[in-house]
């Protein structure tokens, strides 16, 4: 009874995260005196912008993991060596404690709100630890949340789909659509010209002032998540294909990898495609370097497929595709965006100078001194487009590098192992994930992305956790 209430507990987590919208904060009162306190007595211009949590907050899924979290604890009763400082835990435990050690010794540490956001850290890293527990020798209980997951990323392709041709809504907001208007300046579009016009006006008439065309956002924030999160997809579709026995399912995984790829042109996301081809090149690698075991003549239609849905893709969308600008061009639009993103990883490299070895505190990037900005404006004050750097900036080199030390023991722990076709898919999620991380910040920033990465992480993590087996073994779970 309490390992299906782990389990539904990590299904929730899993299949519910692209649903997850609402964000509940308490102890507003609290939340303002600490920030007009911290204001009123620091010793520089603080600016906050907009989009900065400064409420004390947890959303549905931080409730998810610490109830996971205490029914382990409760139904196997774990030494806290093999919870928290088992192979890579041990460094995501130790990157913890020293962005604390970097938020208390920085400027920012009488603003007491921030211990907060310290700890939501700490219960989504704990979304690893007990993943990477509880999902030892269970491939059955977790290809059947893949599964689910698969469905999930189907109704994401319909949403995703419906809102780019009809530019607007499904009309899906209890499930976290947000409200999408080309005319809003936060939305994320891409350039509208005379063709790219032609396609959207086959399916829908636009208003002849719209100069944009909005990008597919599914029921996430931004076209960059929703992407990223098919990307992932497509490489859970590549192991479900490779796991299934039946041709009518094969052809059911096939049509659902044509949906995922067509959806995941829609989004437009450069990181995201450069995240799935990349995962599917480690996945194929797997496949035909003999390293796992698959019969690669099985193999075949899903290679055919995923060709032949790129080809078809790009020469229906391809006047969209040159409009977005980097893919086929390099737009001044395009431009504009990535000139921000070199200013801001400029930014970071200076922090890190200033600071090198705790960096400038835990979460403070967009708060920091207005000598690191050389532009005020509240347009440059966002997250450094690149994980490693905003880490490095926060946490200093020390929470750096244990950070690259967490990523190093599961690559590592990887090869030391045979790679079986969960496994390999799993490690080609994981190598996408820290491609995406080279162009955005979403996996540390925001909650959708935090969870998929900490979380099919930890998956990946229990599949090579061969010694010392901290819960029992289940294979026929």
């Amino acid at each position: 009874m309490m390992k299906k209430c782990i389990g539904a507990l990590f299904g929730i987590l899993l299949l519910g995260f692209p649903f997850e919208s609402h964000v509940f904060r308490i102890f507003r009162p609290m939340a303002r005196s600490s920030l007009h306190k911290f204001a009123a007595s620091a010793p520089f211009s603080f600016t906050i912008p907009t989009f900065f949590e400064k409420h004390v907050h947890f959303y549905l899924s931080d409730i998810a993991i610490v109830l996971a979290l205490c029914l382990i604890l409760f139904a196997y009763k774990p030494k806290l060596k093999a919870l928290l400082f088992e192979r890579s835990s041990r460094y995501l435990t130790l990157f913890w404690f020293v962005a604390a050690l970097s938020l208390s010794l920085s400027a920012f540490s009488r603003y007491y709100a921030q211990y907060f956001n310290l700890l939501n850290l700490g219960i989504i890293f704990c979304a690893f630890h007990t993943a990477r527990l509880f999902f030892q020798d269970r491939e059955n209980t977790i290809k059947a949340l893949l599964w689910g997951f698969a469905l999930v990323s189907l109704f994401e392709c319909f949403v995703g789909t419906w809102q780019f041709f009809a530019q607007g809504n499904l009309g899906v907001f209890f499930l976290g659509e947000v409200p999408l208007h080309y005319s809003d300046p936060n939305m994320t579009v891409i350039p509208l010209t005379e063709k790219t016009r032609k396609l959207v006006e086959f399916f829908h008439t636009l208003p002849t002032d719209q100069s944009s065309l909005l990008r597919a956002y599914g029921t996430f924030i931004h076209p960059n998540i929703y992407g990223e999160y098919l990307a992932l997809s497509l490489l859970v579709s590549y192991y479900l294909f490779a796991k299934s026995e039946k041709s009518l399912i094969r052809s059911a995984v096939l049509a659902l990898i044509t949906a995922q790829i067509f959806a995941l042109c829609l989004s437009f996301s450069r990181a995201a495609f450069l995240s799935w081809g990349i995962g599917t090149a480690v996945w194929l690698y797997l496949l035909f370097s003999n390293r796992m075991s698959l019969n690669k003549k099985q193999m075949r239609p899903l290679v055919y497929v995923i060709a032949s849905v790129i080809v078809c893709s790009m020469a229906v969308l391809f006047p969209q595709f040159y409009a977005r600008g980097g893919f086929f061009s390099y737009s001044s639009f395009v431009q504009n965006s990535d000139s921000l993103r070199l200013i801001l990883q400029n930014i970071a490299l200076s922090m890190m100078k200033a600071n090198p070895l705790l960096g400038i505190g835990y979460n403070c990037f967009v708060i920091a001194p207005g000598e690191f900005f050389p532009i005020e404006p509240e347009g440059i004050r966002t997250w450094t487009h690149n994980i490693y750097l905003l880490i490095g900036s926060e946490t200093g080199l020390i929470g750096l590098l244990l950070f690259c030390l967490f990523i190093g023991t599961l690559i590592v722990s990887a090869f030391k192992h045979a790679f079986t076709p969960l496994s390999a898919t799993l490690f080609a999620i994981f190598i996408g994930f820290l491609i995406v991380g080279l162009f955005d910040f979403y996996f540390l920033i925001v909650q959708a992305g935090k969870l998929m990465f900490f979380l099919f992480s930890g998956i990946l993590a229990a599949q090579f956790a061969t010694k010392a087996k901290v819960l029992p073994s289940t294979s026929h779970a």
